[in-house]
């Protein structure tokens, strides 16, 4: 073979490979927030720890959407943001008017590519 059919090849599996491995999930949560995102009082329901091989700290938490319906939620949060909360205590809630489900908490552990993008999307950090 000649080496420009063979360096096109290479790109063509590089370009694919590129394609298969961008965040969609990410990218569309970030764009819901990018619209404007609303704030709300719920409340932490529970907090547990997990220790499987890293410790992770979780508080789940509700609140009611703008539709009326109450949106449960559980958030992987940094261990200061846990030792803040108790069952019952009240939190802040941080959420897209388009997609409750997309909540949020301050202190929520977001993957680096999500910082990233928030950096330019968010209007509430």
């Amino acid at each position: 073979m000649e080496i420009k059919k063979i360096l096109q090849i290479a790109f063509a599996i590089l370009f694919l490979t590129m394609l298969w491995n961008i965040p969609y999930k990410e990218i569309r949560i970030e764009r819901m927030r990018a619209f404007g995102e609303k704030k709300a009082i719920g409340t932490v329901v529970y907090r547990k720890t997990s220790n499987n091989g890293e410790k992770k700290y979780y508080i789940a938490y509700t609140f009611v959407g703008p539709d009326g319906n109450p949106k449960n939620k559980i958030a992987v949060v940094q261990k200061q943001t846990w030792n803040s909360y108790l069952g019952g205590d009240p939190i802040e809630v941080i959420y897209p008017p388009a997609a409750p489900d997309l909540s949020r908490i301050k202190g929520e552990v977001e993957s680096p590519f999500v910082s990233f993008l928030a950096d330019f999307s968010r209007t509430i950090q």
